[in-house]
């Protein structure tokens, strides 16, 4: 194997997703993809683009990094499902990355300790902590809410979080001036990231038969489905 792996990431956790290719050279190429089209798969056709500019064959692929989540159902339901295809044919190592981590590691702002905001729903949220450490990055996460963000906003120097970014959360982080950044990611600096965890340690992997998208809960439409089988 190549001292720097021939590289896919998927970042399809957001609305407006991306993909990313990468050579043993380091030569990087990436495109956007808008994740809210239902009429034709745009993925697959960008990754064939992406390879056929740089002159890789499928097989030949030796690493994908995915965003695993929070974020959206049919974007990360798909990049599980082509993540698997991909490594169960050219036999490619997997490395599923925590969106939150994404999104920190896009900023590149510094170390941390930072907390990433995802998944809410009304006053509940998907809590992740993320900092680097000796050049390693950590991500531990959770369930919490407003109230029990209260509690440890203080061990924290920024907090990270989207337009969907509770207004308590919002007036904590200004009671308290924590600084809010926007999460943005792109499947670029995902890519970089999933290279140099892997370079780090080969137990980041996963087999692509346990490979799973992160929810902050039960999808609505599971729940739905189980409360009408119940009726019945």
């Amino acid at each position: 194997m190549n001292s720097t792996p021939i590289t896919l990431s998927l970042e399809l956790s957001q609305r407006i997703a991306s993909v990313a290719m990468s050579t043993p050279t380091g030569r990087v190429l990436e495109l956007n993809i808008d994740n809210n089209c239902r009429k034709e798969d745009s993925v697959m056709p960008s990754i064939q683009k992406l390879a056929s500019e740089l002159n890789i064959t499928p097989d030949s692929l030796e690493l994908v990094v995915i965003s695993i989540g929070p974020g959206g159902f049919t974007g990360l339901r798909s990049a599980v499902a082509i993540a698997k295809m991909i490594s169960l044919v050219s036999g490619a190592a997997i490395v599923p990355i925590e969106t939150a981590l994404s999104a920190v590691h896009n900023a590149n702002i510094g170390p941390g300790p930072y907390f990433v905001v995802s998944g809410v729903k009304q006053d509940t949220f998907w809590l992740s902590k993320v900092h680097n450490k000796n050049n390693i990055w950590f991500c531990e996460s959770a369930p919490s809410s407003s109230l029990e963000l209260e509690q440890s906003i203080h061990t924290v120097k920024a907090l990270f979080g989207d337009s969907y970014l509770p207004k308590s959360v919002s007036a904590l982080c200004v009671s308290e001036g924590i600084q809010i950044h926007e999460s943005t990611v792109s499947a670029k600096s995902l890519l970089s990231l999933g290279v140099q965890l892997f370079k780090n340690d080969k137990d980041t992997t996963v087999n692509p038969l346990k490979l799973l998208p992160l929810y902050p809960r039960e999808p609505e439409a599971v729940r739905l489905w189980k409360e009408n089988n119940k009726a019945k």
